[in-house]
């Protein structure tokens, strides 16, 4: 499968154009969307947890 794997998962240019706009639009809101305006209970309002769990 690792010899198919760019013929079975080929991103075309249009692809991979929509995915970095959409990158680029989730990055926006990563500066202002907190957990609050999610309805995400305290308990879990830890941001420093989430942030080393994105990376």
């Amino acid at each position: 499968m690792t010899k198919l794997f760019d013929r079975a998962f080929a991103s075309s240019a249009e692809d991979v154009k929509s995915d970095m706009e959409i990158s680029e639009k989730i990055g926006l809101l990563q500066h202002f969307v907190r957990p609050h305006h999610l309805d995400i209970p305290k308990l879990l309002h830890n941001e420093a947890a989430w942030l080393v769990r994105q990376q």
